[in-house]
C-alpha cells in the first residue's frame, strides 16, 4: 500500500507526517510525502485496519557521529526555536557497530558537533537548508 499526501491546510511547512498502519510506522517531511509515497506492507485482509496519522514538529536537532568502539552516548540538542532550555538524551547503540568500548558502564559524551571534517557535509547541508539555499 502506498500513501501520498495530496494537499494540506494549516500545517507548517517543517512538519513531519507520521503514519502507522498495523505494526508499521513511516515518517517523512511534509514536503516529501506529496511526491514520494509512504509504503506499507499489506495483506488482503489487513486493508480494513485504520491508519493512525500524526503531524509532528521538530523542537530540537543534533547530529551524532557513531564510533565503532563505543555503544553509549550522551548528547545535547540545539533548540530550533532559539530558547536556551537545555535538552539532553542518552543513547545505547547495539547491533552491527559492535560494543567494544563503553562496556564499563560509563556514558561518554557523544560527538554532537562536527569533529574536524567527519560531519562537514551534513553540517553544510543543514546550514544551506536553514538559510533557504537548498
Amino acid at each position: 500500500m502506498e500513501v501520498y499526501v495530496t494537499d494540506c491546510f494549516g500545517i507548517p511547512d517543517d512538519a513531519i507526517v507520521s503514519i502507522r498502519f498495523g505494526a508499521t510506522r513511516r515518517q517523512a517531511p511534509l514536503e516529501t510525502v506529496g511526491v514520494h509515497p509512504l509504503k506499507f506492507p499489506v495483506s488482503g485482509e489487513a486493508v480494513c485496519e485504520p491508519l493512525k496519522i500524526d503531524v509532528l514538529l521538530p523542537i530540537a536537532t543534533t547530529r551524532l557521529v557513531l564510533h565503532p568502539s563505543e555503544d553509549q552516548y550522551r548528547i545535547g540538542f540545539h533548540s530550533l526555536d532559539g530558547s536556551d532550555n537545555p535538552m539532553e538524551m542518552g543513547l545505547n547503540i547495539r547491533g552491527a557497530l559492535g560494543s567494544g568500548g563503553g562496556s564499563d558502564g560509563q556514558i561518554r559524551p557523544g560527538s554532537a558537533m562536527p569533529v574536524k571534517f567527519q560531519d562537514a557535509a551534513a553540517s553544510a547541508k543543514d546550514y544551506l537548508e536553514a538559510h533557504g539555499l537548498l
